[in-house]
């Protein structure tokens, strides 16, 4: 996230993000494919104009439900429950 601008902390526990203007597409190779840091990557993508292709993702069906979710409120994303997303 912190590589299409999007800036995180850590406090008492929990994970704080901001995303700051000028968020930027690009092409993310996660190192380990995390069910939440996939999510986390797919709704950041989902906002973000331009093409985020996301590789090692997690294909788990929460992730998956996820994608389809968001089809359905109009998101682009090619790719569901494969290791690599494409959102556009």
């Amino acid at each position: 996230m912190i590589e299409m601008g999007a800036e995180y902390r850590h406090e008492h526990g929990t994970y704080y993000f901001d995303v700051k203007e000028g968020v930027k597409s690009k092409e993310i190779r996660q190192r380990f494919p995390s069910v939440t840091g996939t999510e986390a990557l797919v709704i950041l993508a989902v906002k973000t104009p331009g093409v985020t292709t996301i590789r090692n993702c997690a294909c788990e069906p929460h992730v998956q439900e996820l994608c389809e979710f968001l089809i359905s409120m109009g998101a682009d994303i090619k790719g569901i429950g494969s290791n690599q997303l494409i959102i556009t």
